[in-house]
Protein backbone atom coordinates (compact mmCIF):
# COMPACT_ATOMS: atom_id res chain seq x y z
CA UNK A 1 0.00 0.00 0.00
CA UNK A 2 1.43 3.45 -1.09
CA UNK A 3 0.86 6.94 0.83
CA UNK A 4 1.19 9.44 -1.06
CA UNK A 5 1.80 13.53 -0.83
CA UNK A 6 1.53 15.95 -3.35
CA UNK A 7 1.66 19.38 -3.62
CA UNK A 8 -0.18 20.85 -7.29
CA UNK A 9 0.39 24.14 -8.96
CA UNK A 10 -2.35 24.70 -11.74
CA UNK A 11 0.74 25.75 -14.50
CA UNK A 12 -2.29 26.29 -17.23
CA UNK A 13 -2.48 30.03 -16.90
CA UNK A 14 1.64 30.45 -16.39
CA UNK A 15 3.51 31.77 -18.79
CA UNK A 16 6.90 29.99 -20.04
CA UNK A 17 9.20 32.15 -17.75
CA UNK A 18 7.46 31.31 -14.79
CA UNK A 19 6.70 27.71 -15.51
CA UNK A 20 10.71 27.05 -16.49
CA UNK A 21 11.11 28.33 -12.91
CA UNK A 22 8.37 26.37 -11.23
CA UNK A 23 10.06 23.22 -12.81
CA UNK A 24 13.58 24.04 -11.15
CA UNK A 25 12.22 25.25 -7.99
CA UNK A 26 9.82 21.68 -7.15
CA UNK A 27 12.52 19.24 -6.87
CA UNK A 28 13.92 21.24 -4.32
CA UNK A 29 10.93 22.24 -2.33
CA UNK A 30 9.37 18.79 -2.48
CA UNK A 31 12.25 17.39 -0.83
CA UNK A 32 12.79 20.13 2.20
CA UNK A 33 9.38 19.33 2.26
CA UNK A 34 10.15 15.45 2.75
CA UNK A 35 12.46 16.33 5.16
CA UNK A 36 10.34 17.79 7.19
CA UNK A 37 7.60 15.29 7.18
CA UNK A 38 10.41 12.71 7.91
CA UNK A 39 10.96 14.24 11.22
CA UNK A 40 7.68 13.40 12.73
CA UNK A 41 7.54 9.77 10.60
CA UNK A 42 7.50 6.49 12.84
CA UNK A 43 11.07 5.01 12.36
CA UNK A 44 11.60 1.76 13.67
CA UNK A 45 13.89 0.06 11.19
CA UNK A 46 14.28 2.73 8.82
CA UNK A 47 12.31 1.22 6.14
CA UNK A 48 9.42 3.44 5.64
CA UNK A 49 11.74 6.53 5.62
CA UNK A 50 13.78 5.08 3.30
CA UNK A 51 11.05 4.37 0.89
CA UNK A 52 10.11 7.62 0.83
CA UNK A 53 13.66 8.91 -0.11
CA UNK A 54 13.81 6.42 -3.10
CA UNK A 55 10.30 5.82 -4.11
CA UNK A 56 9.65 9.44 -4.25
CA UNK A 57 9.27 11.84 -7.53
CA UNK A 58 11.10 15.36 -6.31
CA UNK A 59 10.58 16.82 -9.96
CA UNK A 60 6.60 16.31 -10.57
CA UNK A 61 6.11 16.96 -6.61
CA UNK A 62 5.17 13.82 -5.28
CA UNK A 63 6.37 12.51 -1.97
CA UNK A 64 5.85 8.55 -2.05
CA UNK A 65 6.17 6.37 1.35
CA UNK A 66 5.91 2.86 -0.55
CA UNK A 67 5.53 0.59 2.13
CA UNK A 68 2.69 -1.97 2.25
CA UNK A 69 2.20 -0.51 6.02
CA UNK A 70 2.72 3.20 4.97
CA UNK A 71 -0.98 4.12 4.59
CA UNK A 72 -2.65 1.86 7.21
CA UNK A 73 0.06 3.27 9.78
CA UNK A 74 -0.91 6.71 9.18
CA UNK A 75 -4.75 6.59 8.71
CA UNK A 76 -5.79 3.55 9.82
CA UNK A 77 -8.24 3.84 13.46
CA UNK A 78 -6.92 0.45 14.92
CA UNK A 79 -3.64 1.79 15.10
CA UNK A 80 -3.59 3.86 17.85
CA UNK A 81 0.05 4.43 19.59
CA UNK A 82 3.25 4.99 17.44
CA UNK A 83 6.21 4.49 19.14
CA UNK A 84 8.80 6.82 19.75
CA UNK A 85 11.69 5.09 21.01
CA UNK A 86 13.81 5.93 18.29
CA UNK A 87 12.20 8.96 16.97
CA UNK A 88 11.30 11.13 19.85
CA UNK A 89 9.15 13.02 17.40
CA UNK A 90 7.13 10.55 15.47
CA UNK A 91 3.29 10.56 15.16
CA UNK A 92 0.74 8.65 13.95
CA UNK A 93 -0.52 10.86 11.18
CA UNK A 94 2.85 12.21 10.00
CA UNK A 95 2.48 13.33 6.93
CA UNK A 96 -0.43 16.00 8.07
CA UNK A 97 1.18 16.65 11.30
CA UNK A 98 4.40 18.24 9.28
CA UNK A 99 1.79 20.08 7.04
CA UNK A 100 -0.41 21.68 10.33
CA UNK A 101 3.04 22.45 11.80
CA UNK A 102 5.28 23.44 8.86
CA UNK A 103 2.84 24.89 6.93
CA UNK A 104 3.84 28.78 7.30
CA UNK A 105 7.90 27.51 6.84
CA UNK A 106 7.55 26.02 3.53
CA UNK A 107 6.21 29.53 2.60
CA UNK A 108 8.89 30.76 3.66
CA UNK A 109 11.18 28.49 1.95
CA UNK A 110 8.95 28.86 -1.20
CA UNK A 111 9.23 32.57 -1.33
CA UNK A 112 13.64 31.72 -0.44
CA UNK A 113 13.76 29.25 -3.33
CA UNK A 114 11.96 31.70 -5.84
CA UNK A 115 14.42 34.31 -4.80
CA UNK A 116 16.95 32.37 -5.54
CA UNK A 117 16.22 30.79 -8.94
Amino acid sequence: MVLNYKFEINESRIDEKIKNRLNKIKPLFTQEILKDINTFAPKLTGNLIGSSLSSSDFRKGRIIYNTKYAKYVHSSPKVRRISTRINKNAKKQWVTYAENAKRLIWKEKLKKLWKMI
